[in-house]
């Protein structure tokens, strides 16, 4: 059966031809928008969508902002946040220097941020919080040689740099004589530890002959006494090594208030201010300099290349550099 429609009615029905060639070109058009979406952003892998587009979460946990060194630190990782528009730091300090029982629960409220990488000092009382995250981790500034929790340790080659200041001494020294080391419990903070072997490794071999091994804590004034208890007990030291630079300015002065300064090698390590005032003075001979700018830099950029999926190197060395009266004045930037 048929419907049958009127002359009026069949006109009213009819659909222009040009009409329905328009619909067709407004259809094309919108599929064309809804495809190929890769080139433009709209969620593909092209350098201005996708992950390019990511925003990174990294957080930045640091020993203490009141110490010059964990200060340069945070300077660093800062720098690169700036630097990098897929990247957003956030950071978290101690309030003392050395109270490592703190940065636990500096990293937990850290976590409660989401980060999607953590970057905190290599050290052991931050194992067991570490091990609970769930987030890739970069070690800096310190270093745990047998931890399987970081992705990558940024760090100074200490025991490198120990040797350097070893081979120094062992020059001003003369390849002999007799040496005092002034460095932090031995066992509690695995850097010192490799400063100090460094020094003896350079030194093997010598005449130069260990007369006293003593934990300052990294104290001045601390270090003080103890070193002039080692001139009393051996008014005959012809060296120093100073594992930290704190403890080179207590050593610098006990050495001094001795009436001795220049007659004993004094050799400190971190390239502090004080220290370079007192290697340009005279009082102190030399210091191996870290570049702590440029680890928390490099911390960061590493940080921010595991959140996106890269490889990156199990350790990455930051340099050293051994700061004399010839070079103190004209030392390179650290950044």
């Amino acid at each position: 059966m048929r419907w049958t429609t009127t002359p009026r009615e069949r006109r009213r029905r009819r659909v222009p031809m040009w009409t329905l060639v328009v619909l067709a070109l407004v259809g094309a058009l919108a599929a064309g928008c809804g495809s190929g979406g890769s080139d433009n952003g709209g969620g593909g892998t092209g350098t201005s969508g996708g992950s390019a587009d990511k925003q990174y979460v990294i957080g930045f946990v640091s020993s203490s902002l009141s110490d010059p060194f964990w200060a340069a630190e945070t300077k660093g990782a800062k720098a690169a946040d700036a630097a990098m528009d897929n990247v957003k730091v956030v950071t978290a300090a101690a309030t003392r220097a050395q109270d490592f029982s703190a940065l636990a629960p500096l990293v937990q409220n850290i976590m409660t941020q989401n980060p999607d990488v953590i970057v905190v000092p290599g050290i052991a009382q931050l194992e067991p919080v570490l091990r609970q995250v769930d987030v890739p981790v970069i070690f800096y500034a310190d270093g745990l040689p047998d931890s399987t929790i970081p992705k990558s340790t940024v760090i100074t080659d200490n025991l490198a740099a120990g040797r350097a200041a070893g081979e120094f001494l062992k020059r001003q020294m003369g390849g002999r004589g007799k040496l005092a080391i002034l460095d932090i419990l031995r066992g509690t903070y695995p850097l010192l530890d490799q400063r100090v072997q460094g020094v003896l490794e350079a030194i093997r071999g010598s005449d130069i002959q260990v007369v006293t091994q003593q934990n300052t804590m990294c104290d001045t004034a601390r270090t003080v006494s103890i070193m002039q208890n080692v001139l009393t007990r051996t008014p005959d030291v012809s060296g120093v090594f100073a594992a930290c630079g704190t403890a080179a300015q207590g050593a610098v002065q006990a050495v001094e208030a001795a009436g001795k300064s220049g007659q004993i090698r004094v050799v400190g390590y971190d390239g502090s201010d004080p220290e370079i005032a007192n290697i340009k003075a005279g009082k102190q001979d030399a210091t191996v300099a870290q570049f702590p700018v440029r680890m928390g830099r490099i911390a960061i950029e590493t940080a921010a290349k595991v959140a996106a999926g890269e490889s990156v190197e199990a350790n990455i060395d930051t340099g050293h550099l051994l700061i004399t009266k010839a070079n103190a004045s004209n030392l390179p930037k650290d950044e």
